[in-house]
């Protein structure tokens, strides 16, 4: 084999494994996070939060929008935010939970909801709801 068929054989791989980081790689991250339990509680808030149904209707459908971005931070006793599609009774909204790891449990902070006119308003929870 000489020079140049080596590097193409090489170019070769590594465009193979390029390709399999970006598909495997955010896969990996969307299945961590869906199985993560600071996910499971903010879905959960979505879905059953009376103070979040006041605001926005009775809750029909709601579906993580994990490409509008979410993060998780480590530390301090760490943070995370989730955007939610939110389908209720009276329409559609965005809904972004943050949570904060309180003595081992994740508790939820505060709520943003955007509207279809594009409005915002933000629910503050209580420390100890």
């Amino acid at each position: 084999m000489n020079l140049w068929q080596w590097l193409a054989l090489r170019r070769w791989h590594l465009i193979a494994l390029a390709i399999m980081v970006f598909a495997v790689l955010p896969l990996g991250l969307f299945i961590l996070t869906r199985t993560s339990e600071e996910y499971e509680v903010a879905k959960q808030f979505v879905l059953h939060d009376q103070r979040l149904e006041k605001a926005i209707g009775k809750v029909q459908q709601a579906n993580f929008r994990f490409w509008d971005g979410f993060d998780f931070v480590e530390g301090n006793g760490g943070h995370a935010n989730y955007w939610f599609s939110v389908i209720t009774n009276k329409g559609k909204f965005a809904v972004r939970v943050h949570l904060r790891n309180v003595s081992w449990r994740w508790r939820v902070e505060n709520v943003d909801i955007r509207y279809s006119d594009k409005t915002q308003t933000n629910i503050i929870l209580e420390p100890n709801s």
